[in-house]
């Protein structure tokens, strides 16, 4: 068991430390070239497109062929595609690279939630899932700093080889990985399975889950994409971009070790709809902000919003279904997780050509406030449902 927690924690470090490198070093590359904000809305958009329709069927595969095989598979997609990103010469390779990390992260991070949310019996699960959530946070903190630095000293094409290296330890942690053999007998078929995500999707509390997941992904979207071409725009180096951005996930970290602590004053509820309140306000006040001192305030502020929710989106989803489908659950709050994605460049694309990128992040404020009210009225009415605890 602990050759298992060791690499799934392993899993955790070396597969968010890629993708949050990645996030930053593309935007940032195709707008070094010159691409315009619509060019960049649609390449992004490319990350999350196969996502949005295979994250539930993902997670039934999963559920039926087993999580270290989905991981392997998912890291070597991580490869190829960032093998892709450092010999891209265009757009289109850029783009076609763009969905072949998005489909291999899924894989990858899919089942990396499913294995850590069975790390052991109960009563060391909560430990366990602390070393998980820390090695990610650590990730997260030092990703983009990093690749920020490498990118100003050795160009963003020859930082793309991070990512490379780091998928490449994501596979190696997978096939050391103990090799299980799920029991298919308990595991429903594919069709019951995809039926059962749909009741699951329809309890409140679940609901009010994904909302929260699809509010607080859409604001770390922009804060990981078009913030970093906003302050590029404004004249920032790609190391202080990189700083700027690694602020938040690192205000993330510490308010992560202090979620227990912080559960004797507020409810989970009321932790829920506070960190998404100051996560979206945080994020969509960037225009007005005018010096450095006061963009790594929010950032750090925006940061305590997404460490508060995360965690806890995760335990509502994976504590409203049965175990047997605890990888449809997953794919169901990564459908979300990734519909945020693709809304993110889709809405600043438009809506930047339109009237400049400083205005967008008044205008996507505007209807996340109202999910962070819908959250709160969902989150009460689950408080009033009587709904039986398992999925048929």
């Amino acid at each position: 068991m602990r050759r298992q927690v060791a690499m799934v924690v392993a899993i955790g470090l070396f597969y968010h430390m890629s993708s949050s490198a990645a996030k930053i070093l593309v935007p940032l590359h195709i707008a070094s070239e010159g691409a315009s904000v619509g060019a960049i809305g649609i390449v992004l958009a490319a990350h999350p497109l196969l996502p949005i329709f295979l994250s539930i069927p993902a997670g039934a595969l999963a559920d039926r062929f087993g999580f270290r095989t989905m991981t392997m598979l998912g890291a070597s997609g991580m490869v190829f595609a960032a093998g892709l990103l450092f010999l891209s010469s265009g757009l289109g390779s850029v783009l076609i690279a763009q969905m072949l990390l998005g489909l291999g992260e899924l894989l990858v991070w899919l089942s990396a939630q499913a294995l850590a949310t069975n790390l052991g019996p109960p009563e060391a699960r909560v430990k366990n899932l602390g070393y998980f959530g820390f090695a990610i946070a650590l990730a997260q903190t030092i990703g983009p700093g990093t690749a920020g630095v490498l990118a100003d000293s050795v160009g963003f094409k020859n930082a793309f080889l991070m990512c490379l290296a780091l998928s490449l330890l994501t596979l190696l942690s997978a096939i050391a990985l103990p090799t299980t053999r799920p029991d298919r007998a308990k595991v429903p078929p594919m069709r019951d399975q995809i039926r059962a995500s749909f009741t699951l999707a329809g309890r409140p509390r679940t609901r009010a889950a994904l909302l929260c997941t699809f509010t607080m992904i859409l604001t770390r979207a922009v804060r990981r994409s078009f913030f970093p071409v906003f302050l590029m725009q404004s004249g920032y180096a790609a190391s202080s971009i990189g700083f700027l951005v690694s602020l938040a996930e690192g205000s993330s970290t510490v308010v992560r070790g202090l979620l227990g602590k912080l559960l004797n004053y507020m409810t989970e509820d009321q932790m829920v709809v506070a960190g998404m309140l100051v996560g979206v306000v945080a994020t969509s006040l960037t225009p007005v902000l005018p010096n450095t001192a006061l963009l790594a305030l929010a950032s750090v502020i925006a940061g305590v919003g997404l460490g508060l929710n995360l965690p806890l989106t995760m335990a509502l989803i994976a504590g409203d279904a049965p175990e047997h489908l605890r990888g449809v659950a997953m794919g169901l709050r990564l459908t979300s997780n990734r519909a945020a994605q693709l809304a993110t460049p889709i809405i600043f694309g438009v809506v930047g050509n339109w009237l400049s990128l400083g205005a967008t992040f008044y205008v996507v404020g505007i209807p996340l406030l109202t999910g962070v009210g819908l959250t709160s009225v969902l989150l009460k009415r689950s408080r009033q449902c009587t709904r039986p605890a398992s999925a048929t």
